[in-house]
């Protein structure tokens, strides 16, 4: 993306918010009229773009897994779950991102009584690995990381965690 950056990678981004909509458009006409259809590009562009910026800030990453299926047991019961997406940072920690379009907050998953299990339960997939646990705010009212990371200042705007990921799931498992 950032041999691209920025102009072939803004034409590239029209492009494909282009072809999903009209192929919405064909599938559901009397939904996606071409009034609602160019503003739904207009829309989803602007806040696409402004997620593409804020990751280009980003220390070097690779993506290495998106929508990754993972079974994980707990309690004696088996739970098959579908991470949006999963970075590789350099020195080989993992970054497990859930992305959300609505209100989330670290308390949801950090604090107990877990409310939100969703990234808890990411985490036991891959303890030993995780430097960070986040969820990607993606939304017209603002683009963030909300979550918490090894390091200070691994992502912008994501609190440093006192201890291991590990050392959390232990606490989850009490609460």
């Amino acid at each position: 993306l950032l041999e691209w950056w920025p102009l072939e990678a803004k034409q590239v981004l029209q492009q494909v918010i282009e072809e999903v909509v009209i192929a919405y458009q064909q599938a559901l006409p009397n939904i996606f009229n071409d009034n609602f259809a160019q503003i739904e590009m207009e829309r989803i562009f602007n806040i696409s773009w402004r997620w593409l910026q804020f990751e280009a800030q980003r220390a070097p990453f690779v993506v290495v897994g998106i929508e990754k299926e993972v079974v994980v047991q707990i309690a004696g019961v088996q739970l098959k779950l579908r991470i949006d997406r999963i970075d590789q940072i350099e020195g080989g920690g993992l970054v497990i991102i859930d992305y959300k379009t609505g209100a989330v907050s670290n308390t949801q998953w950090l604090e107990l009584p877990l409310i939100a299990p969703q990234l808890p339960l990411y985490a036991y997939s891959m303890l030993e690995q995780i430097v960070a646990l986040v969820y990607a705010d993606v939304s017209a009212d603002g683009i963030k990381f909300i979550g918490a990371a090894l390091e200070k200042d691994l992502l912008q705007g994501v609190k440093e965690f006192p201890y291991s990921f590990t050392e959390q799931s232990e606490l989850w498992q009490k609460g």
